[in-house]
């Protein structure tokens, strides 16, 4: 089963939260779904971004799917 890495923040009364989490799944999930899917087990933060996504390969090698850190580095919580 293909084993992923998820960098996810979030904010809540303005605080910013920064998590990664590692898993395996059978598929790959949508942005959309991590985000709604954080949201559910983490109600009351909005502003809610994936930060990176990356598939681990068996000898290790990452493939990002999602990679927003270069961009997201240059933006401000407002």
């Amino acid at each position: 089963m293909p084993k992923y890495m998820l960098t996810i923040s979030a904010k809540k009364d303005g605080v910013i939260l920064t998590n990664s989490y590692n898993f395996e799944a059978k598929i790959r999930f949508s942005e959309d779904t991590l985000i709604n899917d954080f949201h559910e087990f983490h109600p009351g933060y909005e502003d809610i971004r994936v930060i990176s996504y990356i598939e681990i390969a068996t000898d290790l090698r990452m493939t990002p799917i999602i990679d927003n850190s270069s961009v997201l580095g240059k933006l401000a919580y407002a």
